[in-house]
């Protein structure tokens, strides 16, 4: 398996730390190509936070000095040195980080207002009746449908799903409809 696998926002790093880029943004290709040189079997989330709020936080102080500041947001997600796992997300545009430790967390970044709330309904309905296993394709396929219904122009299919277990990562391509994975199944607390 490779050690960078891109797609065009999306990277995974040495099967520890999953990074996906949202809005605007024509600086991804320079950012990813930082990420490249982190070491991927000593890369923790932390160190992809650190070398994104640098590279795309550098790349968008200069557009905003000609006029030309974009929305752009990175999520970071992986397993930490400790064994927890962690997802990050970045606001570059608003400098914000804001960081979600231990299991079950859900972040998403969309195009509507309601974006998070909407998602996080997706997901309860994604998760299997009497259980606590949720059915991550299912969920992604939700949101993204979602979001494509309102910005069709800037969201739709084929949606990448990249899933981090303390063993490897996962990646999976969704079209609009399909069967569902058992790899892409997760527990929930």
């Amino acid at each position: 398996m490779a050690t960078v696998r891109n797609s065009s926002k999306t990277t995974v790093i040495g099967n520890r730390v999953a990074v996906a880029q949202a809005g605007q943004f024509t600086g991804t290709e320079r950012v990813m190509d930082e990420l490249e040189k982190l070491n991927p079997s000593a890369v923790t989330p932390q160190a992809v936070v650190d070398c994104i709020v640098s590279h795309a936080g550098q790349i968008h102080a200069d557009r905003t000095k000609t006029g030309r500041s974009l929305e752009t947001f990175y999520l970071v997600g992986g397993v930490e040195e400790d064994g927890n796992s962690v997802i990050v997300s970045i606001a570059i545009h608003q400098n914000e980080v804001k960081r979600f430790s231990g299991p079950g967390q859900m972040i998403a970044i969309g195009t509507q207002l309601l974006t998070q709330q909407r998602a996080f309904d997706a997901f309860n309905s994604s998760v299997r009746p009497g259980s606590n296993i949720v059915e991550l394709d299912t969920w992604v396929r939700r949101v993204v449908a979602d979001e494509s219904t309102a910005s069709p122009q800037t969201v739709g299919f084929p949606a990448t799903l990249l899933v981090m277990r303390r063993e490897n990562a996962i990646e999976a391509h969704l079209e609009t409809t399909g069967e569902h994975d058992g790899r892409l199944a997760g527990f929930i607390p």
